[in-house]
């Protein structure tokens, strides 16, 4: 789980960032907790267009940069509308401008300057129901290694493919990452229900959404992030059934 947090105040985002480090540590869930000063600092080394859709924001609605937390939430949301966004803010008024704008904030961290403790029950409670909305979110699979937990949304998976030298492992591409674990793809097609996913192959899960190009003739079909790989014909024609459904 990729954790953005940007707020502007040092000493408020570094309490904030070991809150939630401390809080997720019992769950073994895999989260990466990024932290930055503003928006500008963000897009500086983030590009949004990259990130997935499990994505967790943590936004300062009153930001020192060059636009406020309400306005990027907008940006982001227009990006990534499966993502969670929670505004971290001093002042609960602004919730009405945020409803207004219909950016769906996931929720709010409220903090009192003189009282900063008091934001651990909190981000406690938040994911404690994130975690387990998302373990019931039939959008989302659960996939396991070693003693660690990765949560993946089913928009982000770009193709599961059988581990024909390690058998009993598959191994799960997204846009970001990927994961080795041990299942099979019969197993995970049954965890796996989306109209845009293709689970009639033998040895694939493909989620045609991250199709770029198919060459039938060479049987190549390449996805995003450069993904390659080389499929019969027949894996091919079902793919182009499939692509040819969704329009």
């Amino acid at each position: 789980m990729d954790i953005f947090l940007i707020e502007d105040n040092f000493v408020q985002r570094e309490f904030i960032k070991k809150m939630i480090t401390k809080i997720t540590n019992p769950y073994e869930i895999a989260v990466k907790i990024r932290t930055f000063a503003n928006v500008d600092n963000f897009l500086a080394k983030i590009n949004l267009d990259e990130l997935e859709q499990s994505s967790v924001f943590f936004l300062d609605i009153d930001l020192q940069s060059s636009i406020n937390g309400i306005e990027f939430a907008v940006n982001i949301r227009n990006k990534l509308p499966d993502c969670l966004i929670y505004f971290v803010t001093s002042n609960p008024g602004k919730a009405a401008e945020i409803i207004n704008r219909n950016i769906l904030a996931s929720g709010y961290l409220i903090k009192d300057l003189e009282h900063l403790d008091e934001l651990e029950p909190q981000i406690k409670q938040i994911f404690e129901k994130l975690l387990s909305e998302k373990k019931l979110d039939s959008s989302y699979i659960e996939i396991k290694q070693s003693h660690t937990i990765n949560l993946i949304n089913i928009n982000d998976i770009v193709i599961i493919e059988s581990l024909p030298d390690q058998k009993g492992y598959v191994q799960l591409h997204t846009k970001k990452n990927n994961f080795i674990f041990r299942s099979t793809i019969n197993k995970l097609k049954e965890k796996i229900d989306a109209p845009f996913i293709a689970k009639d192959l033998k040895s694939y899960i493909i989620n045609i959404h991250h199709i770029q190009t198919i060459e039938r003739k060479l049987g190549i079909i390449t996805f995003d992030k450069g993904i390659e790989i080389y499929a019969s014909k027949r894996i091919i024609d079902k793919l182009i059934k499939k692509l040819k459904q969704e329009l």
